[in-house]
């Protein structure tokens, strides 16, 4: 899932808020014990400096639900990812494909 942390929210907060509202599982089932996996700075979107987070969090075993927020959700091979469509202001895809398949 994506997203963003809003205004005065923690990063733990805004993991399992953005978990629940994009996958469906509920926030109390998002482990808190989660690390960064990636990160990258740059770029503006809307005149907001913006920074990419990318994290490992464990979370049970569900099946996904459908919500408002995914309209298709499915598993990726590296190349099948390194094609897929990111935001403008992530530019390095493949140091995270590294770190994602490694």
């Amino acid at each position: 899932p994506g997203g963003g942390i809003d205004h005065g929210e923690g990063v733990k907060t805004s993991l399992a808020r953005e978990v629940e509202e994009e996958l469906g599982i509920p926030a109390r089932d998002v482990s808190s014990d989660y690390k960064i996996a990636h990160y990258t700075i740059g770029g503006v979107v809307n005149g907001i400096p913006r920074m990419n987070l990318f994290y490992y969090v464990s979370i049970p075993d569900y099946k996904l639900k459908d919500t408002d927020h995914v309209a298709e959700w499915r598993w990726l091979t590296k190349d099948e990812f390194m094609e897929i469509n990111m935001s403008p202001s992530y530019k390095d895809r493949a140091k995270l494909a590294e770190v994602i398949f490694k």
